[in-house]
């Protein structure tokens, strides 16, 4: 049975990702539909001008056939996000009293990497309070793991805002994850919400509404 040799090279300035395989399967006529799988993900994006380039050659074990014709494949990003929890309701508040969202009670808000890239995520919001635009230190926000579904290290912490920070106001979008995973193990994200009343807050019923935009991250390789 002769086997094949896989020849993938990326262009442009990726040449680690360069690998050739070889014992890959590719007698159809006594492996039927005979398929090879790259096993990992490949990181470098057309989106960003990289392309990569493959070719195949047979193999006894002895004597090598020439590489067929090279072919070229580009990979192009999907951006998409989605909100497995889109809502928060803090109910009632009383006068100068604070209520967040890590205990659970309310639930945070819930993010999720539905393309096939890591992304990075700004967000802005319409102001909360009556007396106080944002951004206030009366409404706040920050990023941490979904522990319950054990997704841990799905975003670039360093860079990410971990500790509360103040809610941007709408026209002022401001980085809150960055590079968000897209494998399904870690691809989703907490936002956590801290709010207080201001002093001179009257009664009544309060709403915001949070933008989330995801973007391209340029990201590839180890640390991503």
């Amino acid at each position: 049975i002769s086997q094949c040799q896989f020849n993938l090279t990326c262009a442009s300035g990726c040449s680690g990702e360069n690998r050739v395989i070889s014992g890959v399967a590719c007698d159809v006529d006594i492996i039927p539909n005979a398929l090879y799988t790259i096993p990992d993900d490949l990181l470098y994006l057309y989106d960003n001008g990289f392309i990569y380039n493959w070719t195949t050659r047979s193999t006894d074990g002895q004597d090598n056939s020439t590489w067929a014709v090279t072919r070229t494949l580009n990979i192009s990003a999907l951006v998409a996000i989605s909100m497995n929890v889109s809502f928060v309701n803090f109910a009632s508040i009383g006068f100068l009293q604070t209520n967040d969202t890590v205990d659970d009670s309310p639930e945070p808000l819930v993010i999720r990497n539905d393309g096939t890239a890591f992304v990075n995520i700004t967000a802005v919001a319409t102001s909360l309070w009556k007396t106080v635009a944002n951004p206030t230190a009366y409404y706040q926000f920050k990023i941490d793991n979904v522990t319950a579904s054990g997704e841990n290290k799905s975003f670039i912490a360093s860079v990410s805002k971990i500790s509360y920070t103040n809610v941007a106001l709408t026209g002022s979008p401001l980085l809150c994850i960055a590079g968000l995973n897209y494998t399904n193990a870690t691809d989703s994200a907490e936002i956590d919400l801290n709010v207080t009343v201001p002093p001179d807050e009257g009664s009544a019923a309060r709403t915001s509404t949070i933008t989330f935009t995801a973007s391209l991250a340029e990201c590839a390789g180890a640390g991503c």
